[in-house]
């Protein structure tokens, strides 16, 4: 299991404008990828620079959980030509500061490893001298691969920066 995580390393994100599609079934993350890429496909130019693609698990109905769906959303990093439509917004993201750790394979075994992957991140934060976790919004980035089965997946947390952290025992 090591063998999958990387060093954590304090990273900044741009600011970015993002196209957003929302799934929620028994497998969002495919569902929302397999959509969204095509759908940037469809409106980038030929030889357009390939979008950076984030996403994250947002919460369903209760009747839905009941129903074993989850839900999750598939950003891309579109030009400001592409525009909105059914089934995909437009957001600006702000961007901001983060600490990231890779997960290589992280499709071998993705109930375990991107969960252990998340509490060894957040542990790093916690433990960390100089950092605080920021209550905003964690990311996962696909990084190389096709669709929702990435061969690497980025985890990033949102962090402050802090001098002299205290940690309580």
């Amino acid at each position: 299991m090591e063998d999958h995580y990387g060093k954590v390393q304090i990273r900044t994100l741009r600011p970015m404008r993002v196209a957003c599609h929302r799934a929620v079934s028994k497998t969002p993350e495919e569902d929302a990828h397999a959509f969204l890429r095509k759908w940037v496909a469809e409106r980038l130019a030929k030889g357009a620079r390939s979008p950076r693609i984030f996403g994250f698990d947002v919460d369903v109905s209760e009747q839905d959980r009941g129903a074993g769906l989850r839900g999750y959303e598939v950003w891309a990093t579109v030009p400001a030509s592409v525009k909105p439509s059914e089934g995909v917004v437009i957001r600006k993201f702000r961007g901001g500061l983060f600490a990231v750790m890779r997960i290589a394979d992280p499709f071998t075994d993705p109930f375990q490893v991107i969960p252990e992957g998340w509490h060894r991140l957040m542990r790093w934060v916690e433990d960390s001298d100089g950092y605080e976790c920021f209550h905003s919004l964690c990311l996962e980035e696909s990084v190389g691969g096709k669709g929702a089965f990435s061969e690497y997946l980025d985890l990033h947390m949102p962090v402050i920066e802090v001098v002299g952290k205290a940690r309580a025992k």
